[in-house]
C-alpha cells in the first residue's frame, strides 16, 4: 500500500478553467482546507443546491477540537478534486454546517474554477516494492517517489555490487508492483544519479521505454493520488 505525502499545490500557479460550472459526480472525493485549521478535511461531494451551494460530508474523527471555531459562516475555504484525470480547485467561503442527522458542510458555489498546475509537484511520494535488473542481477529495494517520467529508488548499499555499472549501462530494467494489481510491471530505465546516505543508496531513475498497458496503470495510479496527499 502506498504511503503518500506531498507539498500543497499553490492556487496562484493555477491555470483558469474557462467553464465555471462544476463537473462533479456524487461521492467524488474532495480535499477541503479551511482557514484556521491546520489539517485538511478529506470529504465527499453529496449534492448541490442549484448554483447556490455545494454540500459535502466531513468526518467525525481525526479532526482537532478547535474545528467548531472554524465551522462558521464566511470562513475562507479551498476545495480540490479530481475529474477525468485532471486536478481542479476553487476558493470559496463556508456557508454553514450541521452535525445531525449527518455531518455536512455547505460551501458557497464558486465563481471561478481552476485547473491546478502540478508541474512543480509532479513527483508522488510512495512506498512500492521494486527491483532493478542489471544483466543477471537484481537489486531489491523500494520506489520512494514516482512521476510519469521517472522515480526515486532506495536500497541498502550492500545490495549494489558496482555503482559504476549502474551509471554506465543503458540496458537496465525496473520491475515493480502497483497496489491492487497482481502482475508486476517492467520498464526500461536509465540511471540519472546515485547517492549514499547512511546504510542506503538513493538512485534517480528515468523511464526510457514503457509499454502502453503499463503506462495506463501508472498514469491512473498517479492521477488518483496526486491531489489528496496530506
Amino acid at each position: 500500500m502506498s504511503d503518500t505525502s506531498r507539498k500543497e499545490p499553490d492556487l496562484l500557479q493555477s491555470v483558469p478553467y474557462m467553464d465555471n460550472r462544476l463537473k462533479l459526480e456524487i461521492n467524488t472525493k474532495l480535499q477541503i482546507s479551511l482557514d484556521g485549521l491546520d489539517v485538511k478535511i478529506n470529504s465527499e461531494f453529496v449534492g448541490m443546491a442549484g448554483d447556490q451551494c455545494i454540500i459535502a460530508t466531513f468526518p467525525d474523527t481525526g479532526l482537532p477540537e478547535t474545528l467548531d471555531k472554524t465551522l462558521i459562516q464566511g470562513t475562507h475555504t479551498i476545495v480540490r478534486y479530481v475529474y477525468d484525470g485532471k486536478v481542479f480547485g476553487f476558493e470559496s467561503e463556508l456557508l454553514g454546517s450541521i452535525t445531525t442527522p449527518v455531518r455536512l458542510l455547505f460551501i458557497n458555489y464558486p465563481k471561478v474554477i481552476e485547473k491546478i498546475d502540478l508541474r512543480r509537484q509532479e513527483r508522488l511520494s510512495c512506498l512500492l516494492p521494486a527491483k532493478l535488473k542489471v544483466e543477471y542481477n537484481a537489486i531489491s529495494g523500494t520506489i520512494i517517489d514516482l512521476s510519469k517520467a521517472g522515480c526515486g529508488f532506495k536500497t541498502k548499499i550492500e545490495n549494489v555490487y558496482d555503482e559504476k555499472i549502474l551509471l554506465e549501462r543503458d540496458d537496465i530494467e525496473l520491475e515493480f508492483l502497483l497496489p491492487g494489481i497482481e502482475d508486476s510491471h517492467l520498464i526500461s530505465v536509465n540511471i540519472k544519479n546515485y547517492a549514499k546516505r547512511g546504510n542506503f543508496a538513493f538512485i534517480g531513475i528515468q523511464f526510457t521505454k514503457i509499454r502502453e498497458k503499463t503506462k495506463r496503470y501508472l498514469d491512473t495510479f498517479i492521477d488518483r493520488h496526486v491531489s489528496f496527499e496530506v
